[in-house]
């Protein structure tokens, strides 16, 4: 070659950096972009060999070994793949190139005199831009952000209004069609080429590929639901379990005529959450927006030639593969881009009645200390946990997806038996049991008293009311205490071995805590009227007589109805339960007992010792869990009814039996699958009868167990048993200042104010500037009226924890009082950012703007109030409910004792 360089020279390095910068700083995955990897190899490979003739002098000798090694790793990445193993490969590759370029630069400007203005504005505009381009806002929305005023309506939710094609579900398409059904029945194609075959096996079995009408219990759903409220309304919940249905427009028809199509057993598909390019709030609902990637078909393309090209060029440059399919907000914000589907809220298109919050896995989460937002959380763990760190926890793989020999686990391992079961997936059942049995709850047969009727004083109602929802609520309100009541109950405890605590011919109350241990939201949580979780306790002699048992299960394996159950119980407008999974005809809650993360329950049980029985008294406790519950699985596979009385959106009157065998199912299923009884946790003492009763001693290490007796008293508002337990938590540990507080609590729910303050200062003087102790002085000083000093304490709180819901909202209803108006507009706004739905924010809104003036704002915060405010009618229908069983009635008294289940209910599987 000429020692002067060619035109060819020239033009070839200027083309091959502006080709690498695009790429540098591009990751589309479009033609264009494909285009320009096949030009990075042309462009890159002619480039190179011009620098390895490029002649005499030490740039040129520098181009041709910067040439060399360019050449060298390039050829090892399209061998090996630009995969993330070989990541190293790609920075050599990458490091050689930019030095090849730079003395390509240096020689073309020395050789090229006439080229040098080209050569060096060439050189500084890469620069420029490699500095300014990361520096660009997104175009798409890749934080996941709350709207101010979330719609009035499921119509304003929904793309297209009520006559969208997706109506009454929120989910959205990014061009505002329907996608063919074929794109989410790929899923076997994200392993073929080597990057994700583990995650994909891991899928296979997981509750998310069998969403849909792979799932019988989901199925039968479905068709009962359409039986009842038509076609459409079951498009709402399409929305999160039936993708390659409800995007290709063929969910609105009878189960039957799709059922047995591929669209139908596809469930949820890798793109289901990986082609989600925005969600939209934490509202859920499917609150999201999926892309139908341009590059989809010749990814799926039946053509071999297009496919090998595709998975070449693939390996090549992932790049836009991963941005596609591996948003920001699903690495940064894992638990709010969960909250598109596992949180969800009912309205007038859906049960032909109004707003009610169904299940919300989310937000019980975010208010918590297992956040870390949460700033008033009895216990928080010593880092932070979302979504991820749980149910997607790091496991070994070798895929080249891979990082570190880790991958995130696709089984996502949570707490459905079911599906596996029936399917008859052992491994996938495996992980279920271990992921359930791996200390999230325990429990202990903490306490022995006297019976006695608890002297109840209720406290007076709130004048804003509560929000509509079948789900439990827990940090995310103002209080957990249910009311007040007028006296403690003596108790002996901690119980341990050869405590002497029963008498002959008397009867003793036996207290039993469960206490959530590495749960992130509720006990249970998802559709918790269709999941059984439940305390089975036994007492017995040791040869066996049994004195209590409650719990047990008949021979069938059906559940004692007495027993203590972690579940909600809904009835419809005629008072029938729901049963059939069928939350759309709810019209009122009888009772949910749900545990909040990092808190506690606590169950009573009455034993009467007979006279004749003497020495010892063996008590055991166990938590059970059971998905689904034994009626609602029957009913999903045998479940029949000819009866032709009344039925309706909100009530079913008719009389459903149970088939001889299994009904037309999906699976290969000749009997009634029986999923297995989890027990998470169990706890056994032996108990001493005596003529004098003893009271155990308490060491320190008993303070975390008195901690929370007392938090699960203070729960069902047994305000003075409360005080009783944690002024012993004080006692043993005076240096724990939780302790003080969680006294604190149970006297500002008193409205006790004095004692308040005193444990207050004593939590202070324990640890100085402590955040829960500073929210409840602020809460004292609101009480007094003392607005400044209530404001200096909140917002100290709110500046260390800005997402905690509760602590703005106490700020801006100080501000409010204070009439520091726009102060309280800033407060209770940053709460609607938190969530959208929040009833206190929408209610002092109202009153605020009301204040200002300005009418339009406060009823356009009116119309949200109502809207999610509770329907105070509807328990009438629940007394009634009350009234016919019970059972029903026992548990739902906030506090209440067990007796022996009814006959027949001991000894069953």
């Amino acid at each position: 070659m000429s020692k002067t360089p060619s035109r060819l020279a020239l033009w070839l390095t200027l083309g091959v950096i502006a080709n690498s910068a695009y790429l540098f700083l591009v990751d589309a995955a479009s033609l264009f972009y494909i285009g320009n990897v096949v030009g990075h190899l042309v462009l890159g490979v002619g480039a190179a060999v011009v620098w390895l003739f490029a002649g005499k002098g030490w740039p040129a000798r520098l181009t041709a070994v910067g040439a060399v090694f360019t050449i060298v790793s390039g050829v090892l990445l399209a061998k090996m793949g630009n995969l993330i193993p070989n990541r190293p490969i790609l920075w050599t590759h990458i490091g050689f190139a930019t030095a090849a370029s730079a003395a390509a630069l240096w020689w073309l400007s020395s050789a090229l005199p006439k080229q040098r203005r080209l050569v060096l504005g060439m050189a500084a505009a890469t620069v420029a831009a490699l500095l300014i381009v990361p520096q660009l806002p997104s175009p798409t929305q890749d934080v996941i952000t709350n709207p101010l005023l979330p719609p009035a309506t499921m119509a304003g939710e929904a793309m297209g209004g009520e006559d969208g094609p997706f109506f009454p579900s929120a989910v959205k398409t990014v061009s505002g069609d329907l996608i063919p059904p074929e794109f989410f029945l790929e899923s076997q194609t994200c392993g073929r080429v080597g990057c994700h075959q583990d995650a994909t096996a891991q899928w296979n079995g997981s509750a998310h590929h069998f969403s849909s009408f792979n799932n019988q219990w989901y199925r039968k759903s479905i068709e009962y639901m359409q039986d009842v409220a038509g076609l459409q309304r079951p498009q709402w919940c399409a929305g999160c379990h039936d993708h390659a249905l409800l995007f290709s427009g063929q969910m609105a028809q009878p189960v039957e005529d799709f059922v047995d199509t591929p669209a139908a057993q596809a469930g949820l598909a890798c793109v289901s959450c990986h082609a989600i390019k925005e969600v939209g709030s934490t509202m859920g609902n499917g609150d999201f927006t999926l892309e139908f990637p341009p590059l989809h078909d010749l990814a799926t393309s039946d053509n071999p030639v297009l496919r090998t090209v595709h998975d070449i060029l693939l390996e090549l440059d992932p790049a836009p593969h991963r941005e596609t399919f591996l948003r920001p907000f699903m690495r940064e914000q894992p638990s709010e881009f969960c909250s598109s589907c596992h949180k969800v809220h009912l309205d007038e298109p859906v049960n032909d009645y109004r707003w009610l919050r169904g299940f919300n896995t989310y937000d019980n989460w975010q208010a918590s200390g297992v956040s870390g937002m949460g700033a008033r959380s009895f216990y928080e763990p010593p880092e932070p946990k979302n979504c991820v760190t749980c149910h997607m926890p790091a496991v070994p793989s070798d895929e080249p997806a891979s990082k570190g020999g880790y991958l995130k686990a696709h089984h996502f391992p949570a707490a459905n038996t079911a599906v596996p079961t029936a399917n008859g997936d052992s491994t996938q059942l495996a992980a279920t049991e271990a992921f359930l049995k791996a200390d999230q709850i325990r429990i202990e047969v903490f306490a022995a008293g006297e019976p006695a009727e608890v002297v109840r004083e209720q406290s007076a109602p709130d004048a804003m009311g509560q929000q509509a929802t079948t789900f439990a609520v827990g940090m995310e309100a103002g209080d957990m205490a249910a009311g007040l009541t007028a006296a403690a109950r003596a108790v002996r405890a901690p119980l341990r071995d050869g405590a002497a605590v029963l008498q002959r011919g008397r009867e003793v109350r036996l207290d039993v805590v469960v206490r959530t241990m590495g749960l992130g939201h509720f006990f249970p949580s998802g559709t918790v009227d269709a999941q059984e979780a439940w305390i089975e306790l036994k007492a017995e002699t040791p040869d066996g007589r049994v004195l209590l048992w409650s719990g047990g299960r008949d021979e069938a394996g059906r559940v004692d109805p007495s027993a203590h159950y972690y579940r909600n119980w809904m009835v419809d407008a005629r008072g029938n339960h729901l049963d059939k999974r069928n939350a759309f005809a709810s019209r009122a809650v009888v009772y949910v007992n749900l545990i909040p993360p990092g808190a506690a329950d606590v169950a009573h049980y009455r034993l009467f010792v007979p006279d004749d029985v003497t020495g010892e008294v063996q008590v055991s406790a166990q938590l059970h869990y059971r998905k689904f519950t034994w009626q609602y699985t029957h009913f999903s596979f045998r479940g029949e009814t000819n009866d032709d009385a009344d039925k309706a959106v909100g009530y079913d009157d008719r009389i459903w039996t149970l088939a001889d065998q299994v009904l037309d199912v999906t699976g290969d299923v000749e009997e009634v699958p029986d999923p297995p009884i989890v027990t998470m946790a169990r706890d056994e003492v032996t108990l001493r009868i005596a003529d004098e009763l003893e009271q155990p001693v308490s060491t320190s290490e008993d303070r975390g167990w008195w901690n929370d007796y007392g938090i699960a008293l203070l729960r069902q508002g047994d305000l003075k048993s409360a005080e009783q337990a944690f002024r012993r938590v004080v006692e043993l540990d005076p240096g724990y200042a939780d302790g003080w507080v969680n006294l604190a609590r149970v006297y500002v729910a008193e409205g006790d104010l004095e004692p308040a303050a005193e444990v207050l200062a004593e939590a202070l003087a324990v640890r100085p500037e402590f955040h829960k102790a500073l929210y409840f002085r602020g809460l004292y000083w609101k009480a007094l009226g003392e607005y400044q000093n209530a404001r200096a304490d909140l917002t100290s709180v709110a500046e260390r924890f800005p997402k905690d819901r509760v602590v703005q909202n106490q700020l801006g209803r100080v501000n409010y009082l204070d009439s520091e108006l726009e102060q309280a507009v800033e407060a209770f706004e940053r709460v609607l950012r938190i969530d959208p739905e929040d009833l206190m924010a929408h209610y002092n809104l109202m009153l605020v703007y009301r204040a200002l003036g300005n009418a339009e704002r406060a009823e356009q915060h009116e119309i949200r109030y109502l809207r999610f405010k509770d329907d105070e009618a509807s328990q009438s229908i629940a007394r009634a409910a009350r009234a016919e069983n019970a059972y029903i009635n026992n548990e739902a008294q906030p506090i209440h004792d067990h007796g022996s289940a009814p006959t027949g209910f001991g000894g069953g599987r």
